[in-house]
């Protein structure tokens, strides 16, 4: 990722010099001083070049595809300092922000500690948080686009298109015209009651409170928002139509809605990136290897993939496991594991890329109780061929069909997961049957290309 400070002011008096490599075309852009015409405002509350997990990298993700479509994409988040960056996705935009996880995470480091530390990591940076940032976000914005009179797109990804929509109420009043849409992919409500249960289920009391905690938040605060997004975009985009079933049985009749294909980030770069030393260094085995990408998190339901490789074992069926992602439950997962005694089974927290580990894989399997909608790592297990075990849930009997594409299972049940883990370990015509039948669904539904064009197609209609 090719990353430089264009320039910027710290939130408390810090400065950084221009790199001398930029050119001042690049630095007129930004301040301003040329025409917009083709710029595409997004929005976000976690910094996309620091990220870890499919938020960030759906918002990535868009950036590539919009650059394809021929627009510029400035994305505007939330930072511990104000300034501009270019990223090979477009330019980020940080906006300082008092309410933030740095400097209030100083405690201890054992698995409560960690688990709190991820929490409110995550948690003032999403959408549920915008009553603290929505004003500043919407400043920044104005002060970037006033002078132009537009048309401007802004791009808003769940509650935070609500910057978007104050941004237009105080620039259409100027002669600005700004329109908004906004991408939604489960509501908040939803999310956090499907974590809630996932922690009864596997958490200690002190993350039960936690979740809790959030529940109420997003349930009464957060909801709010969301519910104003949703009915007052010029445009609402879900990726299933799951996500469009949930906003209606939530808030009703909303904003024009229309379903947007997606693609993900490996398929957008082509760049698989280096060998993980732990797979670089492994021998050649005949044992399958058995991958799961996704976020250690209540409703992911990976202490029930924990359980169903401890089955497995336990009934002398010859495996190789690997849980790659990092999340406020890693250490409670780590510590199931020894329990189980499952010495097969490799942790390896958060990694900058992971195509290594796709590539490596023969089975990938997406226990998860909730997605709201799809989930980015199954399409790149499609991308890549590889046979799919995963809950039959939400969007993903959109994106695959049992027996065909993918075998799927009732969410939360280990019994039923160990069964299907068994069959395609056994059974490697299984495996490429299946593998190559979801990776044909794809590159018919998920190619990049796919993608592009809805894009272009949206955004050309606001220009």
């Amino acid at each position: 990722m090719s990353v430089g400070v264009f320039f910027g002011r710290g939130g408390r008096g810090r400065s950084h010099t221009p790199l001398a490599s930029l050119c001042e075309s690049c630095i007129n852009y930004l301040i301003g001083t040329t025409v917009l015409d083709k710029a595409i405002i997004f929005v976000t509350g976690m910094d996309p070049i620091k990220g870890s997990g499919g938020g960030s990298s759906y918002i990535r993700s868009h950036g590539r595809a919009a650059q394809a479509a021929g627009y510029e994409p400035h994305i505007f988040c939330l930072s511990d300092r104000d300034e501009v960056v270019s990223a090979d996705f477009g330019f980020v935009h940080r906006t300082y922000t008092p309410f933030r996880s740095r400097g209030i995470l100083r405690i201890r480091p054992d698995s409560q500690g960690s688990f709190i530390k991820n929490w409110v990591g995550s948690l003032v940076y999403t959408g549920h948080f915008i009553p603290f940032n929505e004003s500043r976000l919407a400043k920044s914005i104005i002060n970037y686009l006033k002078g132009n009179p537009g048309p401007h797109l802004i791009h808003g990804f769940h509650n935070w298109g609500c910057v978007g929509l104050k941004v237009r109420e105080q620039l259409n009043g100027s002669g600005i015209v700004v329109k908004v849409i906004n991408s939604f992919y489960t509501t908040g409500e939803n999310e956090a009651r499907l974590k809630l249960i996932g922690t009864f289920k596997s958490g200690t009391r002190l993350q039960m409170t936690f979740q809790s905690v959030e529940w109420l938040w997003i349930a009464t605060v957060a909801a709010f928002y969301e519910r104003r997004a949703y009915k007052n975009s010029d445009l609402v985009l879900v990726n299933y139509e799951s996500v469009r079933r949930l906003f209606r049985q939530k808030h009703g009749a909303g904003a024009e809605t229309r379903k947007c294909p997606y693609a993900s980030e490996i398929a957008l770069t082509g760049i698989a990136g280096p060998e993980g030393a732990d797979l670089e260094s492994a021998p050649v085995s005949a044992v399958p290897l058995i991958l799961t990408v996704s976020r250690h998190d209540p409703r992911k339901g990976l202490d029930v993939l924990i359980r169903a490789l401890a089955d497995l074992k336990q009934r002398g069926v010859a495996y190789r496991a690997c849980l790659t992602s990092g999340g406020s439950m890693l250490e409670s997962h780590k510590k199931l594991a020894d329990l189980s005694r499952l010495t097969d089974l490799h942790f390896t927290g958060w990694v900058e890329k992971v195509a290594p580990y796709f590539k490596n894989a023969d089975i990938f399997v997406l226990p998860s109780i909730q997605e709201g909608s799809g989930s980015v790592s199954m399409l790149e297990a499609m991308q890549h061929g590889l046979a799919i075990v995963a809950s039959d849930i939400d969007g993903i009997p959109e994106d695959v069909t049992n027996e065909e594409s993918a075998l799927l299972i009732p969410p939360g049940d280990p019994a039923e997961l160990s069964k299907a883990l068994e069959r395609l370990i056994s059974d490697a015509g299984l495996r490429t049957r299946l593998g190559q039948a979801a990776r044909k669904r794809y590159l018919e539904n998920h190619s990049p290309q796919v993608f592009i064009e809805s894009l272009r197609g949206i955004y050309g209609k606001f220009f």
